[in-house]
């Protein structure tokens, strides 16, 4: 999918920011199992979650921008953890905000049924 910073395809996303640009994670952590030599075996991962970092300029009030309020984009509602704002000389006024949202439940394979 294309994206048009700071037009069509994320326009009103965010309620009084201009979006510039979105940037989407995928994160977790991971443990190693080693055998009694020390060589790891496996390794898992665990706390998987999603997180998007959005850029903007400030065009109305941001004041439902905060911490802990939901963000849904491309149909994944996030958590906003973080929310930063500048202000210039220049009169440039720009928000940064991150979000997370947690791992999607892998849906399990249909079972088949038996013929009878």
């Amino acid at each position: 999918m294309s994206i048009t910073f700071g037009t069509v395809a994320y326009k009103d996303k965010v309620t009084g920011v201009y979006i510039t640009s979105i940037r989407k994670d995928q994160t977790g952590s991971s443990v190693d199992a080693m055998n009694e030599a020390g060589e790891v075996v496996q390794i898992d991962r665990y706390g998987k979650k999603l997180t998007i970092q959005v850029d903007g300029t400030v065009k109305d009030d941001i004041t439902a921008l905060k911490i802990g309020a939901e963000l849904t984009i491309d149909g994944t509602k996030y958590t906003i953890d973080t929310v930063s704002t500048t202000q210039t000389n220049t009169g440039h006024y720009t928000l940064s905000l991150t979000a997370s949202a947690p791992w999607p439940l892998e849906t399990a394979p249909a079972q088949e049924q038996q013929g009878t």
